[in-house]
């Protein structure tokens, strides 16, 4: 029974002759199976272009004054325009 959805594990798809959208690597593994014509990036550009949306939603908050609400370090950027009700933390804060 061919397996066509996510398992939790990587995929061999070597005999489908996959190349990355982003660089035209060969793709081999894949921890799902894609459907025909669907775009499909290698690690490195997937990660590339997660980080690009990601920076692309950021709101530039320098000048605002806005500080982290645990170190006190001033924020320049935020995915979303604060309230000014809420805490506010800078990324490295966040993660912890």
């Amino acid at each position: 029974m061919e397996d066509k959805g996510f398992s939790g594990g990587m995929q061999d798809i070597s005999d489908m002759g996959i190349k990355c959208a982003g660089c035209s690597k060969d793709i081999t593994e894949l921890p799902f199976r894609p459907k025909e014509g669907q775009e499909v990036h290698c690690t490195d550009c997937f990660r590339k272009k997660k980080d690009e949306e990601r920076e692309s939603r950021m709101i530039d908050v320098s000048g605002k004054g806005i500080k982290c609400a645990s170190c006190g370090k001033e924020i320049e950027k935020l995915p979303f325009e604060p309230s000014g009700d809420r805490p506010v933390y800078c990324s490295d804060c966040y993660r912890k």
